[in-house]
């Protein structure tokens, strides 16, 4: 039986993330990167090498898409429902600074067990939370409310060939500002040359 530490996990969201950022600069739709956690190495303990975070990273992934700021952190979870303590209150207040700057921020949520992908902003967790007196927020509400496309979008995997198509969630955005904004249909992307 294979056990996944603290470390690994989101390791899965993460590589379909980074394999989705190649698409996007290969095909010239935007330039996002994975900001590292600051690592300290040195001895402590018994170890030799080990290895400490220093300080506080902001979010897992910041860029641009199709010309507007993105911001978000990727979370993975096992259970049919998402903790809100899982975000941090330091990613919590960079996403919703972000957010008032006029940038796309949101957070991908992957319910590995049915292999469901969301993105979802920290107002509207925050709303739903708050409106059904819960810390966290069941795998059905995210169904149910993605289909009204209000805060909160299903990321669909493996279209146009990407796992995890997480620039779908800007798209609205780029239209009104929003992440809730009305569903619309999908723009066709100019291949830039760069296939």
């Amino acid at each position: 039986m294979s056990h996944t530490g603290h470390a690994n996990r989101g390791k899965g969201l993460e590589n379909l993330v980074l394999q989705a950022c190649q698409v996007y600069a290969k095909r010239g739709w935007g330039k996002i990167q994975r900001i590292e956690t600051p690592v300290f190495q040195g001895r402590r303990g018994q170890g030799d090498g080990d290895k400490w975070t220093r300080g506080r990273s902001t979010v897992d992934f910041v860029g641009v898409y199709q010309g507007r700021g993105v911001a978000f952190d990727a979370k993975q979870t096992k259970i049919p429902r998402f903790e809100l303590a899982r975000i941090q209150p330091h990613q919590r207040a960079y996403l919703a600074d972000f957010a008032a700057g006029g940038g796309c921020a949101f957070v991908l949520i992957e319910f590995v067990g049915v292999r469901e992908f969301y993105a979802a902003t920290i107002a509207w967790m925050d709303e739903t939370a708050s409106a059904m007196g819960r810390k966290s927020i069941p795998l059905g509400t995210f169904r149910s409310v993605a289909k009204l496309g209000i805060g909160v979008m299903a990321i669909p995997e493996g279209l146009c060939g990407i796992g995890c198509h997480f620039g779908l969630a800007v798209e609205p955005h780029l239209a009104t500002g929003q992440l809730d904004a009305p569903r619309r249909r999908r723009p066709k992307f100019v291949n830039r040359g760069n296939a």
